[in-house]
């Protein structure tokens, strides 16, 4: 009688586990499919059950919706169960939280240091970015110390912020020697140090040279190479790295091209803002169409922007509505211009609604250009009733600095209520735009 109760009781609780697990495939399926509402009901239903991989997901499902509060409570239950998922999603929670009562900036850097001490060395990037936002300053001598023992050691985590700590001062006294040092210790697992590596080669020319980085470059994948290449020719393009040559820039572009359709676009633009290169419009289009027959949206769009302002090129705005709509709308390129051309009335007479519809679809997908448009549209009334609130909250949206959102406030004499609302609104496009995100990433 014992024996059968026993074994009752197994299957018993076996089939509630294989329930849970059920309930939370069905959850997952059901996000992806683009229900996030009905998902966190499902996700909610569980996380109160106890499952732990639940309360995980649902906080973390808060925190893109920036429902912080939620999103604390959930992963703190997450992490009373000691997954490391948790920890991490609830230390960038208290690092990097929009919503200041929320934010700790020192509680979140003391989780990271922690998990880096346990050797979870994947938590280093989010330590950096905490250090590029000024936002460590009060780190212990203690805690350099032993970072830079773990250093010295060969960790290549603690390489990393080392290189980063002694390249910029502040924490510790400027040694540039001893960041290059350690920079070439991290680059095997950090590449991105190679684009630092290069700033610093940059200001600091006895360092090294354009040739030792194109070296270093050669040493790692294929694909990190190029993201790399590319961002050291726009900083030579623009004169951010301005001991190096627009013929280097040219050269990594090239190389760029061979693999990524991408380097095509960027060879254009050089070429039309570069004429010491001698290279003429003709040879700019030519680089065009060779990203368009590998089907890159950016080179279509290029061309079609060229046609539409008029630029190196006679203007022809129907010629540009033509390259646009050989492309998909669903690039935030694409659809800013397309809208720019029908707001602006480039063809004629002026289609509000349908070129504010894909001003408004080219900033949901991250267009920071096309918040700026809607921004003016509304401080200025073009096309739309004057409205402050909306103004200031795609500036909010288009990541404008803080001290130029106080000039502009003071400009249009904006009150505190109007600055509130204005937040509000940025919060609820915000939440939309996540929301929508989180759908097209499952289509």
């Amino acid at each position: 009688m014992l024996i059968r109760f026993v074994v009752l009781t197994l299957l018993c609780l076996l089939c509630a586990c294989t329930a849970i697990k059920y309930d939370e495939r069905e959850a997952d399926e059901l996000y992806r499919a683009g229900q996030v509402q009905v998902a966190i009901q499902h996700y909610r239903y569980l996380a109160d059950f106890g499952l732990s991989s639940a309360q995980l997901k649902l906080g973390r499902l808060y925190y893109s919706q920036g429902q912080y509060a939620q999103a604390q409570y959930w992963l703190k239950k997450s992490e009373a169960e000691n997954t490391l998922k948790a920890r991490i999603s609830l230390a960038r929670l208290y690092g990097f939280s929009e919503d200041p009562d929320y934010r700790d900036v020192n509680k979140a850097y003391a989780m990271f240091i922690e998990m880096l001490s346990e050797g979870y060395d994947s938590v280093v990037s989010d330590i950096v970015k905490l250090y590029k936002l000024g936002s460590i300053a009060n780190i212990t001598l203690e805690e350099i110390t032993a970072l830079e023992m773990r250093a010295v050691s060969g960790n290549q985590a603690a390489c990393y912020l080392m290189a980063r700590i002694y390249r910029d001062g502040g924490l510790l006294q400027q040694n540039i020697n001893k960041a290059h040092a350690y920079y070439r210790c991290a680059i095997e697992r950090y590449p991105a140090g190679i684009y630092e590596l290069a700033e610093l080669f940059n200001q600091h020319t006895e360092l090294g040279r354009f040739e030792d980085i194109h070296t270093l470059l050669e040493s790692i994948t294929v694909l990190k190479a190029n993201k790399i290449k590319l961002r050291i020719a726009r900083a030579i393009a623009s004169k951010n790295f301005n001991q190096w040559s627009d013929e280097q820039a040219e050269q990594l572009l090239k190389e760029v091209s061979q693999d990524d359709p991408l380097g095509f676009y960027y060879l254009a633009k050089l070429y039309l803002t570069k004429p010491l290169l001698g290279k003429s419009v003709d040879d700019a289009l030519n680089e065009l169409r060779k990203g368009q027959a590998q089907n890159n949206i950016d080179c279509y769009a290029l061309e079609a922007e060229m046609y539409l302002r008029g630029s190196y090129v006679t203007q022809d705005p129907w010629k540009a509505e033509a390259i646009l709509k050989k492309i998909p709308e669903d690039n935030g390129y694409v659809a800013y211009l397309l809208g720019d051309l029908y707001v602006s009335g480039y063809l004629g007479p002026v289609e509000m609604a349908k070129g504010l519809a894909l001003l408004r679809r080219a900033a949901n997908l991250s267009y920071k250009k096309a918040d700026a448009k809607l921004s003016k549209m509304f401080f200025y009334g073009r096309g739309l009733k004057v409205d402050y609130p909306k103004a200031y909250a795609h500036l909010i949206l288009r990541g404008t600095e803080a001290d130029k959102l106080t000039t502009i406030r003071q400009h249009y004499n904006m009150t505190d209520d109007q600055v509130i609302k204005a937040k509000e609104i940025a919060h609820k496009i915000r939440q939309y735009r996540s929301d929508q995100s989180q759908i097209s990433m499952v289509h």
